[in-house]
C-alpha cells in the first residue's frame, strides 16, 4: 500500500506538491486559527461579549477596507506571478508587476486611511449607533495602509510558490504578535487595548513580510526599466477591477451579517456570532489551504494549456476539500457545546447557531476551487457578476430577517449564501471549460446510477 502510494506520487509531481504542500500548509494555518482563538478567547474572556464584538468588528472591518486599497491588485499578483514563474525573463516581469502595483495600491489605501480617520464619527453613529467606535475607527484607519501593502505582500510571495511563508505571514504572524501586545497590556480593562494590540501585530506584519521579498529582488539584475513591463496595463488592469470587487464582497459576505446584528441587535449578539461563525470557519480551513497551493498551480497549468493535469489536479484538489471537510463538521457539530464554553458561558446559546453555519460551509465547500479557480483562469468578470447577484441578495435576505428572527435568522442566511454562490461558480466552469471542481464521493454517483437504471 505504502509502496503503491510513494510511486504514485513520485510519479505526479502535481499531486506530490498538493499533499506535500497541504501538509505543511495545514500545520501552519491550524496554529494560526489556535492564535486566532486564542486572541478571541483572551479578548472575551476579559472584555465580554460586546467587548468580542467590538474588537471583531473593527477587525473586518479593515481587512474590507484594506482589500478596496488593493484594488485588486493582489489577486493579480498572484495570478501574473503564477503565469509567469520559471519562464524566460520571468523574474524582470514579475518585479515590474510588483513594483507597478506597489505603486498604485500604496497611494489609494492612504486615502481611504485618511477617510476612514475623518469620517469615523459619522460611521460610529448612524451605522454602528456606538460612540466607543470613533476611537477604534481612527485608531485602525492609522494601520490601514500597513495592512493593504502586507496583504499584497503575502500574494507576491505565495505567488513565487514560498507557501510555507505567505502561509506563515497570512495566518501566524499577526495573531502572535496581538497575544504577545494583549499580555503586554493586561493592566487595562479598555477594550480599545485591543485594537492597539491589533494595530501593533499589523504594522510588525508588514515590516516583516518585506524580508522574502527583498531577498527575491537581490537575486539578480533587471533587464528591463522598472516601468516597462511586457505584462500590458490594459491586462492587468482588466484582471484587477474585477478580482477587487469580488475580494471586497467576498470579505462582506463574511462580515454583512455581523454588521447586521450590530445594527438591528446587540454588541453581545455579534459576539456570539462572531465566535460561532469563527468556528465555524475550520470547515473551510481545508478549502483555504487546498486554494493556497493549488491557486498558482491553476495558473500555470490553465495558461500553458494542460487540461488533462489540470483537471487531474481539480479531481485532487476536490476530493481532499471533501474528506476533511467532512471530518472536521461532524467533530464540530458533536462537541459544539464543550468548544463554545471555553469562550464563556454566555456563548453556549450559539450551538444552533454554530451547527447551522458548519452545515452550510460544508455543502459550500463540496464544489471545490471553482471561485479561485475562475480568478485564475481569466473568468475575473463571470466571477464578479455571480458574486455581486448572490451579495445583493444576501443584503436583501438580512435586511428582511435580521430584524425579525436575530441570531437564527442571520446565520440561515450566511450558511445559504456560499452554498449558492459555489455551486453557481462550479456550474459555470463546467459549461464554460468542461472542466469539474465539484467532487463526487463513489457511494453517491453508484446511489445515482442505481436510481437512472
Amino acid at each position: 500500500m505504502f509502496k503503491n502510494l510513494i510511486s504514485k506520487l513520485n510519479s505526479d509531481a502535481n499531486l506530490k506538491e498538493l499533499l506535500f504542500g497541504s501538509a505543511i500548509t495545514f500545520v501552519l494555518k491550524i496554529f494560526g486559527m489556535l492564535l486566532s482563538y486564542i486572541t478571541v478567547l483572551i479578548i472575551s474572556r476579559k472584555y465580554g461579549a460586546s467587548g468580542a464584538g467590538v474588537y471583531t468588528l473593527t477587525l473586518n472591518a479593515l481587512i474590507s477596507l484594506s482589500i478596496i486599497g488593493a484594488l485588486g491588485l493582489d489577486m493579480a499578483l498572484l495570478r501574473f506571478v503564477g503565469q509567469y514563474n520559471k519562464t524566460k525573463n520571468g523574474n524582470d516581469k514579475i518585479k515590474n508587476i510588483y513594483k507597478y502595483v506597489f505603486y498604485l495600491a500604496l497611494p489609494f489605501s492612504l486615502l481611504l486611511s485618511l477617510l476612514l480617520y475623518f469620517f469615523s464619527e459619522t460611521v460610529a453613529e448612524n451605522l454602528f449607533k456606538n460612540d466607543i467606535y470613533v476611537q477604534v475607527l481612527r485608531i485602525g484607519a492609522v494601520a490601514l495602509p500597513f495592512l493593504t501593502v502586507s496583504i499584497v505582500n503575502i500574494e507576491f510571495i505565495r505567488g513565487l510558490k514560498k507557501l510555507q511563508i505567505s502561509e506563515y505571514l497570512r495566518s501566524v504572524n499577526r495573531p502572535l504578535f496581538i497575544i504577545i501586545f494583549l499580555l503586554a497590556l493586561s493592566y487595562s480593562d479598555n477594550v480599545v487595548n485591543a485594537i492597539y494590540a491589533l494595530i501593533g501585530a499589523i504594522i510588525l506584519s508588514m515590516i516583516l513580510s518585506f524580508i522574502p521579498i527583498i531577498k527575491f529582488f537581490n537575486k539578480k539584475k533587471e533587464s528591463v526599466d522598472v516601468y516597462k513591463s511586457e505584462v500590458k496595463t490594459k491586462d492587468l488592469l482588466k484582471t484587477t477591477f474585477p478580482m477587487m470587487i469580488v475580494l471586497v464582497i467576498t470579505s462582506l459576505l463574511g462580515t454583512s451579517s455581523a454588521f447586521f446584528l450590530e445594527t438591528y441587535g446587540t454588541s453581545e449578539e455579534v459576539g456570539i456570532f462572531n465566535i460561532c461563525f469563527k468556528v465555524a470557519q475550520l470547515i473551510s480551513i481545508v478549502l483555504v489551504v487546498v486554494n493556497t497551493i493549488s491557486a498558482p498551480k491553476f495558473a500555470e497549468l490553465y495558461w500553458n494549456n494542460k487540461r488533462v493535469e489540470l483537471q487531474k489536479l481539480l479531481f485532487q484538489s476536490s476530493k481532499l476539500i471533501f474528506i476533511f471537510g467532512s471530518i472536521l463538521s461532524v467533530v464540530i457539530i458533536l462537541f459544539s457545546g464543550y468548544i463554545l464554553s471555553f469562550f464563556g458561558e454566555e456563548f453556549l446559546q450559539g450551538k444552533q447557531i454554530l451547527a447551522i453555519l458548519v452545515l452550510g460551509l460544508l455543502i459550500s465547500s463540496f464544489c471545490g476551487s471553482a471561485g479561485i479557480f475562475m480568478g485564475m483562469t481569466g473568468s475575473e468578470k463571470a466571477l464578479r457578476n455571480i458574486i455581486s447577484v448572490v451579495f445583493v441578495c444576501t443584503l436583501l435576505c438580512l435586511y428582511k430577517f435580521v430584524p425579525l428572527y436575530g441570531l437564527l435568522g442571520a446565520a440561515i442566511i450566511s450558511a445559504c449564501s456560499p452554498i449558492i454562490l459555489n455551486m453557481s461558480c462550479a456550474f459555470y466552469v463546467y459549461k464554460k471549460s468542461n472542466l469539474i471542481t465539484f467532487y463526487m464521493p463513489q457511494f453517491l454517483n453508484n446511489i445515482l446510477k442505481s436510481n437512472k437504471s
